[in-house]
């Protein structure tokens, strides 16, 4: 029997990592807003959309996280950086077992610092782990277990949702629900620590935190870093819309024919599975494209997202992001089928497009992915931040019309890119890369 590579092996338990911290976080995310609009009707010091607030201040600490992130990880190391960037989930999660806005929004704003050094940690190992042969492979293999957290999580939230009556969340569900994402999001902590950590060979240089900050710096100078922010800025809008928008407006839709918190665990569970599939099929073609491009699988996923952006504007009323409504969308009722089958195209069209920029990135700032993959993250929780702050206050339609103009800015700029990068290489003499 032939075993995987360790390197394999590193990406699978990198993977069982993330997919156990975002088990909790990505599910909580669907809820939040609807959780605490429940909360503000017993207790007025809840804000009614602290959800949205809430979720603003984790992603806009989350810019700060990932400017200081090279630095920080040269200076302690991966292994730390892996255990300070994951634990703060842990706390933000603790604090909804008693629900006070200052903790609330204090643990929001210290998640989202860590978690500059959790994803900047992950890009850099993932990229250590892998070549030029095996980065499709590896990147899409560690999200397809990364997102296979939702299909769990939607499972969890059915279970506890059960067939009860469409009515409020309880202070009782929302602690079993949380007291559950917290345990098992501390055991992705300690499944992260674990990790194996590469031995510097022995002529490697000590790492300067210094240089790290001053690569970030000169790698805004240069232009292919602001093509490859236009999709990393196009995450973050998805981002908000399919984890807090678009389950927030199928709950706050009231005409549907089924119970709404049942079907926001069936929409993460759909969004889960659109993650899945696309990861399967780009591993399953990643020699191809490793050739051929990956901008091929930005546009099929560019393709995807604007029919599912036509059914959302049918399907749901305008309001229904920021208010609760019996009103009816374009179509005569709102179809539970129609919204699943968006939930799906939306988390198709999210693998689409990360695993397409992990996979270019590690390519393309070889020996440079820390400050490159920081950026990267910048630019998504810049977005993140901007687009959960709107998202309170703006119609659905508008939002939709902006990510319609967004998937396709960003498939260009990527395009561009790419073909610039495989036509240089053309030029170019045959090279053995190391990534290790």
């Amino acid at each position: 029997m032939k075993f995987p590579k360790k390197e394999t092996l590193n990406i699978l338990q990198l993977g069982l990592g993330m997919m156990l911290v975002f088990f909790a976080f990505i599910s909580q995310a669907f809820i939040v807003e609807t959780v605490l609009e429940n909360r503000h009707d017993s207790d007025p010091s809840i804000s009614k959309h602290a959800g949205y607030y809430s979720q603003t201040i984790v992603y806009g600490m989350f810019l700060f996280g990932n400017l200081l992130a090279p630095p920080v990880i040269s200076f302690i190391g991966l292994r730390l950086a892996f255990i300070f960037g994951s634990l703060p989930y842990v706390l933000y999660m603790v604090g909804f077992l008693f629900l006070n806005s200052y903790y609330l929004y204090a643990s929001a704003a210290f998640e989202g610092l860590m978690a500059g050094l959790l994803w900047t940690s992950v890009g850099q190992y993932l990229a250590s782990n892998s070549n030029e042969r095996t980065i499709s492979r590896n990147s899409n293999m560690m999200w397809m277990l990364y997102m296979s957290s939702m299909i769990f999580g939607g499972g969890f939230l059915i279970a506890v949702f059960g067939s009860k009556p469409d009515k409020n969340i309880s202070m009782g569900t929302t602690r079993v629900l949380y007291g559950t994402f917290a345990s098992v999001c501390f055991v992705g902590v300690i499944t992260l620590g674990l990790l194996r950590q590469k031995t510097p060979g022995k002529n490697a240089a000590k790492a300067n935190h210094l240089q790290e900050m001053s690569k970030v710096i000169k790698m805004l100078q240069t232009q292919d870093h602001w093509w490859i922010a236009i999709p990393s800025a196009f995450t973050g809008i998805e981002n908000s819309f399919t984890s807090g928008v678009y389950p927030t407006a199928l709950s706050f839709t009231k005409n549907f024919s089924i119970n709404t918190n049942q079907l926001m665990g069936l929409n993460v569970m759909a969004t889960g599975t659109g993650q899945l599939c696309a990861a399967l099929l780009f591993a399953s073609i990643g020699k191809w494209s490793d050739r051929a491009g990956r901008w091929y699988s930005m546009w099929v996923g560019t393709v995807v997202s604007l029919i599912c952006y036509g059914l959302i504007t049918v399907n749901l009323p305008a309001i229904a992001s920021y208010e609760k409504t019996y009103d009816k969308p374009l179509l005569s009722n709102p179809s539970v089928v129609i919204g699943l089958i968006c939930g799906f195209m939306l988390g198709f069209n999210d693998c689409c497009v990360n695993t397409q920029i992990y996979a270019l990135i590690s390519v393309r700032y070889v020996g440079r992915t820390g400050p490159a993959f920081a950026l990267s993250k910048f630019w998504h929780a810049l977005f993140t931040a901007i687009c959960m702050f709107y998202g309170s206050v703006a119609s659905l339609y508008i939002q939709l019309a902006i990510l319609a103009v967004g998937t396709i800015l960003s498939s260009l700029s990527f395009t561009y890119v790419e073909r610039k990068m495989l036509n240089q290489r053309k030029r170019l003499p045959t090279i053995t890369i190391d990534f290790c």
